[in-house]
């Protein structure tokens, strides 16, 4: 959060402020100085939730279930084909398709709502509520004033891991006093590797805005480098390539893997550089101090990559999403997590699949099943779920909420999905369960609730196949 004091400001943006300073300042921005915000408590879901059982945590109980597990779904080619229908359908092109130049006016227009859509807001952080001292301070910042005329866009590259913010400041502000986990400034998280088109910075140079394959918001500037376009052509689509297949794995600059760089998350992407037995050396993009991206080395434990996309199967979806199980929740990526729709985008990238980010971009993809909405009764759902979802590759949309279609069990319908919470009712009222990881349940949950189950709440159903599986084709 910035200070009050313009000689201030750049110390308390400047990533890795000495925390009692920031603890200091935090109190000139909220309402009540001095009075804390306790966090609220949840009542913690079951290790395991209603109707499942552990045998259905496995991705083989499912699979032996699926009726064509290891059938190519689409080869490279029919891959790249839908990838650009994808695109198309989200509203987003290539970025090497924009324009080299922008108005600076439009842009300054699009800051301004951003800061204007949380101002108009009463929102907290750890010590009470925000004022307006914080947006006025937050706006200078941002030196959106200096936005006029024609300006030309840079290209850069993620060297970091990086939160994507949609304000430049690492303060979280949250909807209730004693929140403590879906802040509502975190938007993304941006992997190593992750092309980006740079439109403006802050004053002091320490926040880039920048705009990704899927979203667009405010990145530390330590963690993007700058690039050329044709260099950031040729990382791209560098060959041959690896895909991480595990949640988390570390990459290291020595081949003895024992000085850690950074975290890669499942669906990251690098160029090789040497193959190796059990460790592959790949080309690590890393930031200079002049701003520019210098091309290193990088190593990555063989076991948690694959060289080249894995196999658009049905097999390797449920896999992969099941390597997930259990795994932290995390609202827009925070703590280096995935939420719903994060979980599912990063699962279908490691078959060479390329999701929205947003769940409620991804609920607009691929081949949806007819009529299915909230006028239809449960039954009626549920038999369609049966008649032509596919375990596998199947969406299920909701509200605010993306799933993973897993199949059927005694007549009910499962998913795999990263859930923070749902309601269950009780004798005086409803109770929410804190759920805050990724689980396996059926779309029962929330019965005998006012918002009701999740089949009922579903809104879309999609399948992912290109049409390939089509009665209707």
């Amino acid at each position: 959060m910035p200070p009050g004091s313009k000689n201030n400001r750049k110390a308390l943006l400047k990533p890795g402020a000495k925390k009692g300073f920031l603890l200091s300042l935090l109190f000139l921005f909220v309402s009540g100085q001095g009075v804390s915000c306790r966090e609220k408590l949840y009542y913690a879901a079951g290790t395991i939730l209603p109707h499942v059982t552990a045998e259905m945590l496995s991705p083989g109980f499912w699979i032996q279930k699926h009726p064509f597990p290891d059938e190519l779904v689409l080869t490279e080619t029919e891959l790249s084909s839908f990838n650009e229908k994808l695109a198309e359908l989200s509203g987003r092109g290539d970025i090497f398709s924009w324009s080299t130049f922008f108005s600076g006016e439009n842009l300054q227009k699009k800051l301004s709502a951003d800061l204007d859509y949380f101002q108009k807001q009463t929102l907290y952080t750890f010590s009470g509520r925000v004022d307006q001292v914080f947006y006025r301070n937050l706006f200078q910042v941002m030196s959106s004033g200096e936005l006029s005329g024609t300006k030309k866009i840079r290209y850069g590259l993620v060297v970091k891991r990086a939160d994507q913010r949609f304000l430049p400041t690492r303060f979280p502000l949250y909807s209730h006093p004693g929140e403590r986990n879906i802040d509502l400034l975190q938007n993304n998280l941006l992997e190593i590797g992750t092309p980006v088109v740079i439109f403006h910075s802050t004053v002091d140079n320490g926040w880039f805005y920048v705009e990704g394959p899927w979203t667009r918001g405010w990145v530390e500037a330590e963690k993007v480098a700058l690039v050329s376009q044709q260099e950031l052509e040729n990382f791209r689509s560098g060959k041959p390539f690896v895909v991480v297949v595990e949640p988390l794995t570390d990459v290291y600059v020595d081949i003895s893997l024992t000085r850690r760089y950074d975290i890669l998350g499942m669906g990251a992407r690098l160029p090789v550089r040497k193959s190796g037995s059990s460790v592959l050396e790949v080309i690590l993009p890393a930031k200079c101090s002049d701003g520019r991206c210098q091309f290193t080395s990088g190593y990555l434990k063989r076991r948690d990559i694959h060289e080249g996309f894995l196999p658009y199967t049905p097999r390797t979806i449920l896999e992969q999403a099941f390597r997930y199980l259990h795994l932290p929740y995390g609202w827009g990526g925070m703590y280096g997590m995935q939420d719903c729709s994060g979980f599912i985008q990063s699962v279908f990238a490691t078959a060479g699949v390329f999701l929205p980010r947003n769940s409620w971009e991804q609920r607009r993809v691929g081949r949806k099943i007819d009529f299915f909405d909230r006028n239809f009764g449960e039954e009626e759902k549920r038999k369609l779920l049966t008649e032509k979802a596919m375990p596998g590759l199947t969406l299920l949309s909701m509200p605010g909420h993306s799933l993973l279609y897993l199949g059927q069990f005694n007549g009910q319908p499962y998913a795999i999905h990263s859930l923070y919470a749902y309601s269950q009712p009780t004798w005086h009222g409803e109770l929410l369960r804190l759920v805050n990881r990724v689980v396996v349940s059926d779309l029962g949950l929330g019965v005998r609730t006012r918002q009701g189950t999740y089949l009922s709440r579903l809104v879309n159903v999609t399948i992912l196949d290109g049409g390939k599986f089509s009665s209707e084709k």
